[in-house]
C-alpha cells in the first residue's frame, strides 16, 4: 500500500466474502492487521499527496507484485514519501539494526528545498535527534517501535 501510494497510485483491497457474507479467518485478520497500522500512521497517507521523488532503495516493485509469493522483501534502505501541508513523511519498510537511518534523498543538495525544524516518529510521541549534512539526512531512531511494520518518519519544515 505504501509503495502504491508514494507513486500517486490507487490502491483497493479486493476482498470477496463468503456466499453467506462473512469473511475467512485470515482476510479479518489482514483487515484488522490494516486497520492497526494505519491508526497509527494513517495521517501520512489519508489527503497526502507525492512527493518530489517516490522514495529510494534497491526494491521498486508496485502493484499486485507486492502481495505475489515471491515478492522481493523491503530492506531497511528502502524508503518512501509522502508530503502534506509543512510535513514530509518518510516511510521506513524495514527496520535499521545500527538503531539509524540515512536517507540521500533528503540530505542539504537534495530534494527538500526546506530546512527541517523537527523530527518525530508517528506513534512515538519525542523528538528524534537528526543531523542533515550535503550527503544525507540521518535520523536516531527510538528504542521502541510503535508498531510491527513500516515506521514513519514526519519531517516538519
Amino acid at each position: 500500500m505504501i509503495d502504491v501510494v508514494s507513486k500517486n497510485g490507487n490502491f483497493m483491497l479486493n476482498l470477496g466474502p463468503r456466499p453467506d457474507g462473512t469473511f475467512d479467518g485470515p482476510t479479518v485478520a489482514l483487515l484488522h492487521e490494516i486497520g492497526d497500522w494505519l491508526s497509527v500512521n494513517g495521517e501520512a497517507v489519508y489527503g497526502s499527496r507525492p512527493f518530489e521523488i517516490y522514495g529510494e532503495g534497491p526494491t521498486h516493485q508496485m502493484g499486485h507484485v507486492a502481495f505475489a509469493k515471491d515478492r522481493i522483501p523491503y530492506t531497511a534502505e528502502d524508503i518512501r514519501f509522502t508530503r502534506k501541508e509543512n510535513a514530509l513523511y518518510v516511510f521506513l519498510l524495514g527496520w535499521p539494526f545500527a538503531g539509524k537511518i540515512s536517507v540521500k534523498a533528503l540530505g542539504k543538495q537534495g530534494f527538500l528545498k526546506e530546512e527541517i525544524r523537527k523530527v518525530t516518529m508517528l506513534g512515538n510521541g519525542g523528538e528524534l535527534g537528526f543531523v542533515q549534512d550535503t550527503a544525507a539526512l540521518t535520523v536516531t531512531l527510538p528504542e521502541e517501535k510503535p508498531c510491527n511494520t513500516a515506521w514513519v518518519l514526519k519531517l516538519e519544515t
